[in-house]
């Protein structure tokens, strides 16, 4: 079984474990290393940022040519 490491960028569409997605990582302009995702915080190695957080696991990014036409 292959482990493959999440890694997140500005910009990246993920999918979230229970919600609807896909949803776009947007770079904190304060902290470089942390990523904004639905109103939760990740570092860059899709980890919640900050301490005894319950952010959302996050299932998947897609490939960096991947383009988010339309949401529902």
């Amino acid at each position: 079984m292959v482990n493959l490491r999440i890694r997140l960028y500005d910009g990246a569409l993920v999918e979230v474990q229970g919600l609807r997605g896909p949803l776009r990582a947007v770079q904190c302009p304060h902290d470089p290393t942390h990523f904004e995702i639905s109103g939760f915080l990740y570092d860059a190695g899709g980890r919640a940022a900050l301490p005894r957080t319950r952010a959302p696991k996050i299932l998947m990014v897609y490939s960096m040519g991947c383009q988010l036409l339309k949401t529902a």
